[in-house]
């Protein structure tokens, strides 16, 4: 007697993949723009998913790329910035006045109280997207010795010689040359490591401190305007 074995098959059906898929973001707090961590590619778009990613806080719905920047010590409009100058962010703000520059330059200027230490300075700027103003011409220096000249204080600037001993560089990338103008009798000096730093004094000049002088200054800032 002959057995016949039969070999079954067991199929699956699985919906064929879409040619183009798309990528979606996970939307917790329904503005409209999801979580980058929570994207999934997809034919099409699940329930609480959105199409925009970019939200640095999807606990949030007023933090999202284009809310409207507040002081808050927050980054509402998810641009790696905190507190920067905003149309609704125009006054006073942890310690630092906002100025729009009106010569045409389209920048702003923020005067901080402090006190801190130059690199101190210099990342609280940065927090805010911009940076220890550079002073390229009399243009630059008019508009921010308009408002430094009734202080009547020393406020640190974005120049130093960190890199090289003697040469004097902007944080723009430019040079601030021992002979300008600007500099203080005596100033700069030679042979004086320890005075690395540069501040505008309250006599419209410029001169060398320690980058960390023990009761700190106040400081500029400069960034764009949005």
């Amino acid at each position: 007697m002959t057995t016949m074995s039969s070999e079954s098959s067991t199929s699956s059906t699985t919906e064929p993949a879409c040619e183009s898929p798309m990528s979606f973001y996970k939307d917790a707090d329904k503005d409209g723009f999801g979580d980058p961590e929570s994207a999934i590619e997809a034919c099409e778009m699940p329930d609480g998913y959105v199409t925009e990613g970019g939200d640095c806080d999807d606990a949030s719905d007023a933090v999202h790329p284009g809310a409207d920047e507040i002081c808050d010590s927050q980054d509402n409009d998810c641009d790696d910035a905190t507190d920067e100058y905003s149309a609704t962010n125009t006054d006073a703000c942890d310690g630092c006045k906002m100025e729009v520059r009106q010569d045409g330059e389209g920048d702003v200027l923020y005067f901080c109280g402090g006190p801190a230490s130059w690199e101190s300075a210099r990342e609280r700027c940065e927090r805010r997207g911009a940076q220890l103003v550079s002073i390229s011409d009399m243009v630059d220096f008019a508009a921010i010795w308009a408002v430094l000249k009734p202080l009547g204080q020393e406020h640190w600037i974005g120049a130093s010689d960190l890199e090289d001993e003697g040469t004097y560089v902007w944080l723009d990338g430019t040079n601030l040359g021992v002979s300008d103008s600007n500099w203080a009798l005596g100033q700069p000096k030679d042979d004086a490591p320890d005075l690395d730093c540069v501040i505008l004094n309250g006599s419209k000049l410029y001169a060398m401190r320690p980058c960390d002088v023990d009761a700190g200054l106040p400081w500029v800032c400069e960034g764009p305007s949005s």
